[in-house]
């Protein structure tokens, strides 16, 4: 497992729609659809081995899995 060194203080203006058009032009994924939450957006992706997966991205500041890496 790796641990972090640095704490991150993230709160600058966030791109996730941005991550998820990258992904939708990696020839092994195929976006379904997307829709902003609360603290971030979530898509559903077709993969290249036929199955589709939920993705939620987040902000750092938002982590909740990852409490470790807060800084305030």
């Amino acid at each position: 497992m790796k641990t972090f060194e640095t704490l991150l203080n993230e709160s600058r203006p966030t791109r996730i729609s941005e991550l998820f058009s990258e992904l939708d032009k990696h020839k092994s994924f195929n976006l379904i659809d997307f829709h902003g939450t609360f603290d971030g957006m979530v898509a559903l992706f077709r993969y290249k081995d036929g199955n589709a997966y939920e993705l939620k991205i987040k902000p750092a500041e938002k982590s909740s899995e990852f409490k470790q890496t807060k800084g305030k």
